[in-house]
């Protein structure tokens, strides 16, 4: 015999949620509050290793990175610089390629070991460097890293052959500090990083 569900309706809905923090919105946060000098508050955050590997990539760059409890983190970028971000910081954690737009858009410079972490598949960085490139970055890249400059960032029409999630929040954060409109065309829509 099949389960029944019985629902009596019509009643109003009332009451508290706690919604738990997201990882994959934390560390573009995280990566974000680069692009503004002073402090921000990430709330929400959970307390996995991902967010404390994105922390300690902020620390290197000269980030005050404050944990205020399990879910609230302070963030100072006031001293933040550009620095090369060495191997031992990206190679467990893929969403280090974030770091590349904020960089370059505020400093001038990002230089970024290839970014590891997990393996469940390939995910090519081609979005973030041709659009980059459009928005008048010079960018090069070797078999280990992945170096930008530009003096000024200027908005561009930007279309991208995969709609990379985070190639997408890259540009946009890159964008952000650039001279100008910028369009994105074909950019990814999920609400998950990847």
């Amino acid at each position: 015999m099949p389960s029944v569900i019985a629902i009596d309706g019509g009643q109003d809905v009332t009451g508290e949620v706690q919604v738990s923090g997201s990882k994959n919105a934390g560390l573009p946060l995280m990566a974000a509050t680069l692009l503004a000098a002073g402090p921000s508050t990430l709330h929400g955050l959970p307390p996995v290793s991902d967010i404390k590997r994105m922390g300690s990539i902020l620390q290197y760059l000269g980030a005050d990175v404050t944990q205020v409890s399990d879910n609230l983190l302070n963030i100072d970028t006031t001293n933040a610089m550009s620095l090369s971000v060495p191997a031992q910081l990206t190679h467990s954690l893929r969403a280090s390629i974030l770091f590349l737009g904020p960089l370059v858009a505020r400093f001038g410079h990002a230089y970024l070991s290839f970014p590891g972490g997990c393996s469940i598949g390939t995910r090519p960085v081609e979005e973030h460097i041709e659009g980059l490139r459009k928005l008048g970055a010079r960018v090069s890249v070797t078999d280990t890293h992945i170096e930008a400059h530009a003096s000024q960032l200027q908005g561009a029409t930007i279309y991208m052959q995969i709609p990379s999630v985070t190639g997408t929040m890259n540009l946009i954060m890159a964008a952000c500090l650039a001279r100008g409109v910028t369009h994105i065309h074909n950019a990814a829509r999920e609400t998950r990083s990847g």
